[in-house]
Parts: structure tokens; sequence; C-alpha cells
């Protein structure tokens, strides 16, 4: 009878782990564009910092460190998601009147190439970035810093 029992019990451990294994292959799949293209989904932020009270986003809570912490107020002026598909460069205009370009070029690793440019098309920043995953602690990159107003604008890039 303990024969059976244990033979029961690795059976069921045996499929709880297979049941496991195809969960997370299926989580760990990058989803895909309306074409059916791999792409992921983004948050984009635009966060204004300037003189003021300080206060700080909490979901943004490296505004509060160096270097950003120049400045002690920031607010969240602009959120968008968006959809990155593989190697399709998106546009995006800031605030500040330069342009975003953000291009996947790795999924599902979320490397990101990003060019910042100021309104006459002079390249301001340039570089790859991987976007961590939401359960990654920090989950957000700041790619770039442009001066805004009396301040700068932040953009925060978040899964």
């Amino acid at each position: 009878m303990r024969a059976e029992g244990n033979t029961t019990r690795r059976g069921a451990l045996r499929w709880l782990a297979i049941g496991g294994a195809a969960l997370a292959l299926c989580t760990a799949a990058p989803s895909v564009d309306a074409q059916g293209a791999p792409a992921i989904s983004v948050t984009f932020a635009q966060i204004a910092g300037g003189p003021g009270t300080p206060s700080v986003p909490p979901q943004y809570p490296e505004l509060a460190t160096p270097p950003f912490n120049t400045y002690p107020n920031y607010t969240v002026v602009s959120t968008k998601t968006l959809t990155l598909p593989l190697t399709v460069t998106m546009t995006e205009k800031l605030l500040s009147g330069d342009t975003f370009e953000a291009t996947l070029v790795a999924v599902p690793a979320g490397k990101v190439d990003i060019v910042v440019k100021d309104a006459k098309g002079a390249v301001l920043s340039k570089g790859r970035y991987t976007i961590p995953p939401k359960t990654a602690k920090p989950s957000t990159i700041y790619p770039i810093s442009v001066p805004y107003k009396v301040g700068n604008l932040v953009v925060a890039i978040t899964r």
C-alpha cells in the first residue's frame, strides 16, 4: 500500500513539475503586435522636474536620488502605453519639443535602442538600454533628461 502511495505522489509531483514548466514557458513568451510580430509593451512617461516643495511620484522613487535630485519637485505630466514591435522605430514628441525614438532590438530581453533629437534633428543622446521586467527592482529606466521650463523633463520607461 505504501509503495502505491509513493508512486501516486511521485506521479502527481511529476505532473506538477511539467505543468509549472509549461506555465513558465507561456509567461516567458514575448507579446506580439497587431500583425503578429514580436513586441513588448512599455509605459512611456514624461516627468517634469523643477523647484518647489520636495515631492516625487511614488512609482518613480529613483528621482529622489542623484543625479535627479538636483530638482526637488517632480510631477508626471504625460503617460502613454506603447507597443514596440521588433526592429520598428517608434517616434514620440517630447513636451520639450525634442523627439524620442525607440527601436526594439531583442525580445524578450527588452533591449531597446533609444535616440533623442532636438527640434533641429541634432542627436542629444543615443544608447542601447535593457528595459527590466516589472518584477525587477528597479523596474524603470531613465534614458534622458532634457531642459524643460524652469527645470528638466525626465523620460521614464517601464514594462
